[in-house]
């Protein structure tokens, strides 16, 4: 489980950092989609990441 949670939070650092990539190389309209696709997939490897903490310390 924490190696799904891990690679969720390398493809969105990977996707955060196309988009800024992206934005250098002036296409603006696929890069905010692919930073809104990052902070969900970040936001969402956070909380998983949290979850599994509180589990194992029990």
């Amino acid at each position: 489980m924490r190696f799904i949670i891990s690679a969720a939070g390398m493809i969105s650092m990977v996707l955060c950092i196309g988009a800024v990539i992206l934005l250098f190389l002036g296409n603006e309209g696929l890069a905010f989609p692919l930073v809104i696709a990052g902070i969900v997939t970040m936001g969402l490897s956070w909380g998983a990441s949290i979850l599994t903490g509180h589990h194992s310390r029990k």
